[in-house]
């Protein structure tokens, strides 16, 4: 845990091999080892990581651990551009889809998309052995859980279909 700079008042647990991911323990979230291993994933989570968590109603333990490289990366390109990342941006580029048992962002199919050549999704088989506990309060004001409804038929519209304005916001 100190690697990732996990505060000891946050009450980090290791799973033992009988404990499952989900369901969710009362007061704790879910989180991968490899969110910070290898997307550099932090603690606590930026603005615009919590803006895209609202804005899909996605729970943190519901993102593939590709969703959330893409999410990063997106908002990693913005800041070095010397733009805020946004929400609008963001979904021109990607769409939510769910990929049991995770949510992720794959490329719009689109011709005008400039990421057609990235790799859509892939599953990593051992997910399960690669997860801790943390207390939910780590992420501020909450976040979605979805038990009950469905997630196969999750509808994610273009934005550039769409009547929405946005403007520029130049400062990081």
């Amino acid at each position: 845990m100190k690697n990732y700079d996990i505060r000891p008042e946050w009450h980090p647990i290791m799973p033992s091999k009988k404990n499952a991911a989900f369901p969710l323990r009362n007061g704790q979230i879910m989180l991968f080892a490899d969110f910070f291993n290898f997307f550099y994933f932090r603690l606590p989570i930026t603005k615009f990581c919590k803006e895209m968590l609202d804005e899909y109603a996605m729970h943190i333990s519901h993102i593939h651990l590709l969703g959330l490289a893409k999410l990063r990366h997106f908002e990693y390109a913005s800041l070095s551009l010397g733009v805020l990342p946004e929400k609008l941006i963001f979904r021109a580029f990607y769409t939510r889809v769910w990929k049991a048992p995770f949510f992720t962002f794959d490329r719009r199919s689109t011709d005008e998309s400039c990421l057609r050549l990235v790799p859509s999704s892939s599953r990593d088989k051992d997910w399960r052995k690669k997860f801790f506990f943390i207390d939910a309060d780590v992420i501020p004001g909450g976040m979605h859980w979805r038990t009950t409804a469905s997630k196969e038929n999750v509808k994610d519209v273009d934005p550039a279909k769409g009547s929405t304005k946005r403007t520029r916001n130049t400062k990081p």
